[in-house]
């Protein structure tokens, strides 16, 4: 029997109300001063994995103390890893069974809490999963990835130094003042040459006219 904090009343058609379990409802405000949520407590847990296909399965089903319960199962997205477990039998002999490991139980319960808080139930109990993938997807679809964010500002940041260096490549070096001394004393040196040259030989004209 479903018994939530507030539980409605009805003429079989219509609510009339909600009748308010005092119990429950100091527990939802102890855990909502506690850290702001509430979920019931949990009654029990049960696994069950079919490991005979190719693609090994895991039922995770919750019971919550609110007479709630929570069915989820794998998607082909989700890699269900497969261990050895031994099993000691009633004879002293032991046998081993090929089942699901710890990380994967954690993460079929860790499933099962969400789609609790997430997702609403029927009269018997029964959480269903309508909007679960979808809230998954939305929350997915609008959340920072950091390091995807932090490595495509180190690769723009990459480019944009490989572009700087291409174009100082490009751009004509900028003669300093010494080295524009220095070509002017080439210069000069090589006008004196030239001016002795043409002395010079202006010189020897002379001394072959006479």
């Amino acid at each position: 029997m479903v018994k939530t904090v507030l539980n409605a009343v009805t003429d079989g058609e219509n609510v009339l109300g909600y009748d308010v379990d005092d119990r429950l409802l100091e527990c939802a405000v102890a855990a909502i001063a506690r850290n702001n949520t509430f979920v019931p407590n949990i009654e029990r847990v049960v696994f069950n994995t079919n490991a005979d296909g190719k693609r090994p399965v895991l039922a995770t089903v919750v019971y919550f103390r609110d007479g709630t319960k929570v069915t989820v199962k794998n998607s082909e997205m989700d890699e269900v890893k497969l261990v050895d477990r031994t099993v000691k039998l009633s004879d002293g002999t032991e046998s081993t069974i090929r089942t699901a490991s710890r990380e994967s139980l954690e993460a079929g319960l860790i499933y099962a809490i969400a789609k609790r808080v997430i997702c609403g139930f029927d009269d018997k109990g029964n959480v269903h999963g309508t909007g679960f993938a979808k809230f998954l997807e939305g929350q997915l679809k609008d959340a920072h990835v950091q390091d995807v964010e932090d490595f495509k500002v180190a690769e723009e940041r990459r480019i944009a130094r490989k572009g700087q260096r291409a174009a100082e490549q490009e751009r004509p070096k900028k003669e300093n003042l010494r080295d524009t001394v220095k070509a002017l004393s080439k210069t000069v040196a090589d006008l004196g040459d030239i001016v002795k040259g043409f002395l010079g030989g202006k010189k020897d004209d002379a001394g072959a006219e006479g």
